[in-house]
């Protein structure tokens, strides 16, 4: 790959991931904050797969967050996930007890909005110094609401990154091409002298090569590239991609 001066880089998963998995945090956030249930809250009594399904259904029913241009947050859309992630009788406490329940909500809204929640990838430091250090402007793209400026300011990446482009302050989520376009523009660069990176094969590697971008598709766990992805265009750390840019030469 030839030398580019302009790189994009997805958030989640790209940059960093959960410290914690989401229903370890949910249950001890629900013991600390609500009132005693009668009986006693197993640690399992949360699973990632009612998470995921919540957090789908919500999507589909309110996309990107519930943007809609008449709130400053996605605390109540993200009220809405937390509740229907919690079992039946979780959520017959929640209705029970309307005041702890939006205390409940503040606190694990606020939680995922600082660095506490979050890890960095342990090579993400070192590869941006490297990108900074050769020249190259480095953006984010990330289907995210307004908390993701905190995070990436607790965790010490803001310093290395011009700009921050989310989805609920863009108005559009990847993998739609506007979003792709609104970055190139910041970077002021055509769409094909920007190279979007992240984890996500389809919002991430097909929206960019939609928008006109080149692309490299993340896979830190994959053996092998996914079908239909040239193995050229996949990395296993970002690691590699000081490498690829030729930033050293």
């Amino acid at each position: 790959m030839s030398p580019m001066r302009h790189v994009t880089l997805d958030a989640t998963g790209t940059l960093f991931r959960l410290k914690r998995p989401i229903s370890s945090v949910y249950v001890d956030y629900f013991r600390a904050v609500m009132p005693a249930m009668a009986s006693p809250i197993p640690d399992q009594a949360i699973s990632i797969k009612a998470f995921g399904k919540a957090f789908k259904t919500r999507m589909v029913e309110s996309p990107n967050f519930g943007h809609d241009g008449n709130h400053s947050t996605a605390s109540r859309w993200w009220g809405r996930v937390i509740t229907d992630t919690f079992p039946p009788d979780m959520r017959v406490h929640l209705q029970r007890h309307p005041k702890h329940a939006e205390e409940l909500m503040s606190a694990l809204y606020s939680y995922y909005a600082g660095g506490d929640a979050w890890e960095v990838f342990p090579e993400v430091h070192a590869v941006l110094d490297a990108l900074n250090t050769a020249g190259v402007t480095v953006g984010v793209i990330s289907n995210f609401d307004e908390r993701l400026h905190t995070v990436l300011r607790d965790l010490e990446l803001d310093s290395h990154i011009k700009f921050v482009l989310t989805s609920w302050e863009f108005g559009a989520m990847k993998p739609q091409a506007s979003i792709f376009h609104e970055a190139a523009k910041r970077l002021q660069c055509d769409p094909t002298a920007m190279l979007h990176i992240g984890d996500d094969r389809t919002n991430d590697y097909t929206g960019a090569k939609a928008a006109g971008s080149p692309a490299l598709l993340l896979c830190r766990d994959a053996e092998s590239a996914p079908d239909g992805v040239p193995s050229n265009d996949v990395i296993p750390t970002l690691a590699q991609v000081v490498e690829r840019l030729q930033v050293n030469n």
